[in-house]
């Protein structure tokens, strides 16, 4: 083969070879750049703060509420709630301190009319210094020139083909994301893996953490910024529903003052909060969670109810509005709730 022509066969071999990658990845969309897949493939947890911001920066999908939560939000489907069409922008190991960040992105798409919050307390301490990952900002400054380049991504180009691979065989990955980009929870866990798991919890959160500064609780000043920066905007706080053996926790680390402190410093800042952990049936009930804190997406549609007024739709006695009205009677039942689960405690 002559030089010419061996250079001709090489450039186009590599130009083919280009050409099918791209394909096969804009096919399959694993970091979420083009609107989803053209297949009815799965696509995986990646790094799920960045793959979001590509969709919501490149896609611009139509929404007026916005979910920001950790990994117990996710499996809240955007259908849960139905006087409202929500983006659920929550990640894994989200914390509040990162919300502000993530709202300026969506509110630089869309002006949403609702902003729901989930706030969980924070049994083992403050967030530490340098722990939050990049920025929202800087994922959404990496979206738009990321669209283009992650065409010719090999690690996009290997996602790829693991989705088309659980296309054809079945997929067994417990983060994997259907074609609306919802998030599809793992099965529900037998008795004995429940309890397995819940014991793994409670034994790791029960280890001695430092105790609250009640004069700077941790992600306060985080939560004012936002309602400083949205004070039009209606805002729903809700806490996310662990299971009762969390909340034995803080009972049993007699630290129900803190508690209570925080749902004040909640309140202060927004005026009302939905309460959904402590004791309450959905709580005392294991069945209803993956371990000692992950709710079932079941939870999270009474939750979605709840908020919207659909109480039919809800067990009762599951989520109380608590304002400064009704708080301190709240605590104080609370309390007494937390003295009965030390003396009796409900069996995993």
């Amino acid at each position: 083969m002559q030089p010419a022509s061996f250079l001709i066969w090489l450039s186009g071999s590599a130009i083919a070879g280009l050409a099918a990658s791209a394909l096969t990845i804009r096919i399959f969309d694993p970091l979420w750049h083009y609107g989803g897949p053209l297949l009815p493939a799965p696509s995986f947890q990646v790094d799920e703060r960045r793959q979001k911001t590509n969709r919501l920066v490149n896609t611009r999908p139509e929404f007026d509420g916005v979910l920001l939560g950790n990994s117990r939000v996710r499996p809240i489907h955007a259908s849960a709630f139905r006087r409202m069409r929500v983006l659920n922008y929550s990640a894994s190991s989200m914390h509040p301190d990162e919300y502000e960040g993530f709202l300026d992105v969506a509110c630089g798409v869309r002006t949403p009319t609702t902003i729901v919050l989930a706030v969980d307390f924070p049994l083992d301490g403050a967030l530490p210094p340098g722990s939050v990952p990049l920025g929202a900002r800087e994922y959404a400054a990496e979206a738009a020139t990321g669209r283009w380049a992650d065409l010719f991504n090999v690690s996009a180009l290997r996602l790829s083909l693991s989705a088309a691979r659980c296309m054809l065989r079945g997929c067994a990955d417990s983060y994997a994301f259907d074609a609306q980009y919802e998030f599809v929870p793992p099965p529900m866990p037998t008795p004995a893996e429940r309890q397995r798991r819940i014991e793994k919890d409670v034994a790791m959160y029960s280890a001695p953490f430092p105790s609250l500064d009640l004069s700077r609780l941790p992600y306060m000043d985080s939560l004012h910024a936002i309602r400083r920066r949205w004070p039009s905007t209606r805002i729903v706080v809700f806490t996310n529903p662990v299971s009762v053996h969390m909340f034995a926790i803080v009972a049993r680390q007699n630290r129900m003052s803190e508690y209570g402190a925080w749902l004040r410093g909640l309140i202060a800042i927004f005026g009302e909060i939905w309460e959904f952990s402590g004791v309450n049936p959905v709580t005392a009930d294991s069945s209803n969670y993956f371990d000692a804190h992950h709710y079932s997406p079941a939870v999270g549609r009474m939750i979605a109810a709840r908020i919207e007024g659909r109480d039919a739709e809800c067990v009762q006695g599951f989520g109380v509005r608590l304002t400064a009205a009704n708080l301190e009677a709240y605590l104080q039942s609370a309390r007494d709730a937390a003295r009965r689960l030390i003396a009796a405690p409900i069996p995993y």
